[in-house]
């Protein structure tokens, strides 16, 4: 799957951190259902998948 920076497929809240880990992004996301890590420093939540 390839998503557009305008468009992500995890519509929730979003983090950046160079020292970001899964563990801490699926702790920020822990409201969420999904979650997401980018490049290594970029966390993506969401209720649902876009389509």
């Amino acid at each position: 799957y390839n998503d557009s920076a305008s468009d992500r497929v995890l519509d929730g809240s979003s983090t950046q951190a160079d020292s970001l880990t899964v563990e801490s992004c699926a702790s920020f996301c822990d409201a969420s259902v999904y979650f997401g890590v980018e490049y290594g420093r970029e966390c993506y939540c969401g209720s649902a998948l876009k389509s």
